[in-house]
């Protein structure tokens, strides 16, 4: 008996070493640096058009599955290692609940992440604690390399009027100091014309979100919804998406595209398969196709290291790119098959050029990359200016401007000729 729970002990050791040395070595890989490289292009666009890979129900991993709690996993890994595979938009969903862990035991109340109804029905006193997964929140934002990264916590609300309390304390303790908190309190949606950057300059770095207000204090530190949605993301159904161009069209007109966050998820637990309805997967495919048509928030489940919807997530970079060849290769082209490749910047190609309602313009003229401002100003009496796509939609309309001129490759306004890596759109 003793022997073979050591040898499980020792099977559960080597799986998570496991788990981790993968998640390290997907930090090391081309897809992670392309996904780095591409959450720098949307850092002036509104955030309402900027994008953040999510996971669906982060907190319910098989990480943290035990006897009593997460039996039915939406995730693998631990919310820590989600963060390092560049999901920049968590769920939690917080329930007032009995908890008995520690020792001696006791009966107390506790705010736990927890996969149940609203009337807690699912829940297990061994769930772990609200505390526990913003300490992994913390971690991941006191790294020194995460310091420019902005990240978005959806909280879906079950606390008990007398525990507000105590959720405001555990925020304001652990993330207070990064907590981009609602201006003027008072259950406000998140302001769409705000972008990265914006909130990156005040010194913020986690945006907060509920699906309700039902503690006016607890309002001057979440909010409410998106824009003037007080309720949550606007979400939509993948089998009514209808792939690019048309994504959703009957639901989503472009302009709500454009001034909402709109979030689409899958629901892999065995669960929602037996009692209601899972809709479709999120599949590499389907990711691309979400994010073609400016879907903000692709919740994804079971995500592992190298799993094919992170390539695919990858709009921007051709693979391998950009990798200096010769050390020559300083400045972006964009080719025929909407990917970006570095070269040398002394290349002649046509201009890529964006006017204020995101229109694009290939120029007839063409020179070197340095060339690229002038073009545009000229061409356009200043209407356009040199560009560089920030999403997958804006991508794909290029692609589209390039097509209408019979054009395959142009100039970006993209490069690393201030310092080696480091690309500035």
């Amino acid at each position: 008996m003793f022997r073979r729970l050591l040898l499980a002990v020792a099977a559960l050791a080597a799986s998570q070493l496991s788990q981790a040395t993968d998640v390290d070595d997907y930090q090391n890989h081309w897809i992670h640096k392309a996904l780095s490289y591409q959450r720098q292009l949307d850092q002036a666009a509104p955030l309402a058009q900027a994008t953040f890979l999510a996971t669906h129900n982060s907190y319910n991993s098989s990480r943290y599955s035990t006897a009593g709690s997460y039996w039915d996993p939406n995730q693998s890994r631990s919310i820590h290692e989600q963060l390092r595979m560049d999901i920049r938009a968590l769920e939690f969903d917080v329930h007032s609940y009995f908890s008995m862990q520690g020792w001696p035991w006791q009966w107390r109340n506790e705010l736990l992440l927890c996969h149940g109804q609203s009337n807690h029905v699912g829940c297990s006193t061994f769930d772990r604690k609200f505390q526990d997964g913003l300490n992994e929140i913390r971690s991941w934002l006191s790294a020194s390399e995460n310091r420019n990264e902005l990240l978005l916590l959806y909280i879906e609300d079950h606390i008990n009027g007398g525990d507000y309390g105590k959720a405001i304390s555990m925020l304001q303790n652990t993330l207070g100091q990064w907590i981009y908190r609602p201006s003027g309190g008072g259950c406000r949606g998140i302001p769409m014309q705000l972008s990265k950057a914006d909130i990156l300059a005040t010194g913020k770095r986690v945006i907060v979100m509920s699906d309700g207000c039902e503690n006016s204090d607890w309002a001057t530190w979440v909010h409410g919804g998106v824009g003037n949605s007080l309720s949550g993301y606007p979400t939509g159904s993948i089998a009514e998406l209808g792939g690019y161009p048309h994504c959703n069209a009957q639901r989503f007109s472009r302009d709500f595209y454009n001034t909402h966050l709109v979030r689409f998820q899958e629901d892999l637990t065995t669960l929602t398969d037996i009692f209601g309805n899972p809709g479709q997967p999120v599949t590499p495919a389907t990711l691309r196709t979400l994010l073609q048509c400016g879907v903000n928030i692709p919740g994804m489940d079971k995500l592992t290291p190298f799993d094919g919807r992170l390539e695919a997530a990858v709009w921007s970079w051709n693979g391998g790119e950009p990798n200096n060849w010769n050390n020559a290769e300083h400045c972006a082209e964009h080719l025929g098959n909407g990917r970006f490749n570095d070269v040398d910047c002394n290349r002649s190609y046509p201009f890529a050029c964006r006017d204020a309602s995101n229109n694009w313009y290939i120029t007839w003229s063409t020179g070197n990359w340095s060339n690229g401002e002038q073009a545009c100003a000229l061409e356009t009496g200043g209407v356009y200016q040199f560009a560089t796509p920030f999403s997958s939609y804006d991508n794909e309309q290029l692609n589209g401007a390039k097509v209408l001129r019979g054009i395959s490759t142009v100039w970006l306004k993209y490069s690393d000729r201030g310092q080696e890596g480091v690309w500035q759109p």
